[in-house]
């Protein structure tokens, strides 16, 4: 059987392991008998995480032993489109094409409904351009909606606040 079946789950990483959906994603694929390595810009103390900078240098050997990679991480403190594309765009294509170099399959990229032709938003724009080099170097590329789960964080945990909140 394959290293990434069900049954004998090999070694995947995880980029964004300290953010919501990464975070969500590596407990899911440990439930599922993956050993998961998060990177992460910081790694919890005591946990195999290892620490990532999107944007920074990654080198295959970096990613060595790995079977398979799902990308996560998003820079949300980059708010010109230089910075967003130096750090988010760029780093991805990094990434992307370290793990390919690596010989890590599959190799997932978790975009965002905001990526779209002709949307407007930065965020939209640098995920459409992230979906098209992931594409390019044959990424599986999921676009889902609305994240939520049983801890509300990001933008579901922020309209959760917000309904909390409000005054009815």
């Amino acid at each position: 059987m394959p290293a990434n079946s069900i049954t004998d789950a090999g070694r995947c990483l995880v980029t964004g392991a300290g953010g919501y959906l990464g975070g969500c994603v590596k407990r899911a694929l440990e439930q599922r008998g993956w050993r998961v390595t998060g990177l992460t810009r910081q790694p919890a103390p005591g946990v195999s995480d290892v620490q990532f900078q999107l944007g920074g240098e990654v080198s295959p050997a970096d990613l060595a032993g790995a079977q398979a990679l799902v990308h996560c991480a998003y820079d949300f403190k980059q708010v010109s489109w230089a910075g967003i594309h130096a750090t988010n765009v760029a780093g991805s294509e990094k990434l992307l094409r370290a793990a390919r170099q690596a010989k890590i399959g599959p190799v997932v990229y978790i975009s965002s409904i905001s990526a779209y032709e002709g949307c407007r938003s930065l965020y939209g724009k640098a995920k459409l351009a992230i979906e098209k080099v992931a594409d390019a170097l044959g990424a599986v590329v999921i676009r889902p909606g609305l994240i939520y789960g049983d801890r509300p964080a990001g933008m579901f945990g922020r309209l959760v606040r917000q309904v909390e909140q409000a005054r009815v």
